[in-house]
């Protein structure tokens, strides 16, 4: 009998499944959240920034998180589970002070609260990946 290494083939049809998913919950419910309440629409790649102070703080935080991936690939061994939350809580760091722009300085007072659900979104996404992820990386 052959053993077989690495992932089980049925591992790549669940991880579209699963990627699909958290993409829609991340993405798409809140894409249709600010249609139907009068939300700004947001762009997925490259957003508008609502003043320097967000594009700024976006730049500060997105160079912060590839200098602590790159600093800690030589303390944190590669199949720990930190470059995983580390690539969890970037995003939610990034929409935590997107929240808090869109609250002090946006005019759109509706823009703010998506971005509430996006943030619970994220989680609720993390949370599911981390728990279909848990067999593999024993």
């Amino acid at each position: 009998m052959i053993e077989q290494h690495g992932v089980e083939p049925a591992f790549w049809l669940e991880f579209l499944v699963m990627m699909g998913t958290a993409v829609f919950l991340i993405e798409g419910i809140p894409n249709i959240l600010r249609r139907r309440t009068g939300a700004d629409q947001k762009k997925l790649i490259f957003p508008k920034h609502v003043n320097d102070f967000h594009e700024r703080g976006d730049w500060v935080l997105g160079i912060s998180f590839v200098v602590i991936l790159l600093g800690s690939m030589a303390f944190i061994q590669p199949n720990s589970l930190f470059f995983l939350l580390a690539s969890l809580l970037f995003p939610t760091f990034q929409l935590i002070f997107q929240l808090y722009v869109e609250w002090r300085f946006s005019e759109n007072r509706t823009n703010y609260k998506i971005t509430i659900v996006q943030i619970g979104l994220v989680f609720v996404s993390a949370i599911g990946i981390l728990l279909w992820l848990e067999p593999y990386i024993r």
